[in-house]
């Protein structure tokens, strides 16, 4: 059973409520935070990105770009490859302006695309672009949790649109990105 509810945005002047997916996964997160479950679409694209016609994916009115915001907690990698499943990725934040509407959606910390999985220090996005637009916590994040326990993946707080990285394992929310057609 997919249950719906919803999640608070700003549209400009007006109000409105993007849909938030309940139905996310089985709760677990299958990947290590190794980079070794590759989440890229594939199968011809996932159908052409499926995301294009499932309505829980609404379009930013200011980009058409579409979001899917999930609130069934997911490690980072089953969070990526239940995106992936339906022709998206982990939202890729590419300016300022697309911080603030994502952080519009959010009711609590909340998994994006990027991290430094691979490569150590150097965080990338899920689509392979390297970093343009960053809004790092300015506590001293990305701090790899101070050498207490790796954190390579990152999340975007409710309050504030800044980045924090994380434990991947570490269950969250998450808001899937659906590339233009």
């Amino acid at each position: 059973m997919l249950l719906v509810s919803a999640c608070r945005f700003d549209h400009g002047d007006a109000r409105g409520d993007l849909p938030v997916d309940d139905a996310g996964g089985d709760g677990s997160d299958s990947g290590s935070g190794s980079g070794s479950d590759d989440a890229g679409m594939t199968d011809a694209t996932i159908s052409a990105h499926a995301c294009q016609s499932d309505a829980a994916y609404v379009p930013n009115p200011q980009t058409s770009v579409r979001y899917r915001a999930v609130a069934t907690p997911l490690g980072w990698s089953a969070a990526q490859q239940d995106c992936a499943s339906k022709g998206a990725h982990l939202v890729v934040i590419g300016d300022a302006t697309e911080d603030v509407y994502i952080d519009g959606l959010l009711v609590t910390e909340t998994w994006i695309g990027y991290s430094d999985i691979a490569v150590e220090g150097t965080f990338v996005w899920v689509t392979g672009a390297s970093a343009g637009y960053t809004n790092w916590r300015p506590d001293g994040n990305p701090n790899d949790g101070s050498g207490t326990e790796p954190q390579d993946c990152t999340e975007i707080d409710e309050a504030g649109g800044t980045w924090n990285d994380e434990n991947c394992p570490e269950p969250g929310t998450y808001v899937c990105e659906c590339p233009p057609p």
